[in-house]
């Protein structure tokens, strides 16, 4: 019997510096507005560019090739977020389903996607490239909070939602992922396309906080 050969998807890097030079943040063009718009009780920015992966299985073996790229445990029940030693974080959606969020990979540097992509060989499992299906925009500041709380309908308070929490939820009936990097710091992670809508909100909620 002769052994099955199992084809991987191509080396993948990232583009030239040259060619990076090029890419433009789907808030980009709201950067004036939300330095603006800040203040020392709350400040607005986006993250750009961050490598996000979706993966998906129910396998105790993908989930291990997984784990060991990201030199950590994937989270494991609703709600939870675990950060990686690369920086960055996990972010559980459903029993089998997560989301990578890294920082951006260097020029030439080999694609968090490609490396997850080639662990999960012929296992159990999807890996999918998300990076430019949505943006990070963080919110920080005392007031943050606050600005959160006047549309999402969660209890926020940190002995509810402490540091390390993640959901899915709605802001302003739009689809986002939240979570609580840090005391004072959210990030609000919405698709791509509605980052427009999500600056201008939360903008005009900061509004009563400008100094």
């Amino acid at each position: 019997m002769t052994a099955e050969t199992v084809s991987l998807a191509p080396h993948q890097v990232q583009p030239s510096a040259d060619v990076l030079a090029y890419r433009v943040s789907p808030a980009a063009h709201l950067a004036d507005r939300m330095v603006a718009g800040s203040s020392a009780a709350v400040a607005l920015k986006e993250v750009p560019f961050s490598q996000q992966v979706g993966l998906r299985t129910a396998n105790d073996d993908a989930r291990s090739a997984f784990e060991g790229v990201l030199g950590a445990a994937l989270p494991t029940t609703v709600g939870s977020r675990v950060a990686l030693p690369l920086g960055g974080s996990v972010v559980w959606l459903s029993p089998d389903e997560f989301l990578v969020i890294a920082p951006d990979a260097a020029a030439g540097e080999e694609l968090l996607f490609s490396r997850l992509e080639a662990a999960l060989g012929s296992l159990s499992g999807q890996v999918v490239e998300l990076s430019a299906n949505r943006t990070i925009l963080e919110l920080s500041g005392e007031s943050s909070r606050e600005v959160l709380e006047k549309t999402i309908q969660l209890d926020l308070h940190p002995s509810v939602f402490p540091v390390g929490n993640a959901v899915q939820t709605l802001l302003e009936n739009t689809g986002i992922i939240l979570s609580r990097t840090e005391e004072n710091t959210w990030q609000v992670i919405p698709r791509a396309s509605f980052t427009t809508h999500m600056v201008g909100w939360l903008l005009d909620g900061m509004r009563e906080f400008a100094s």
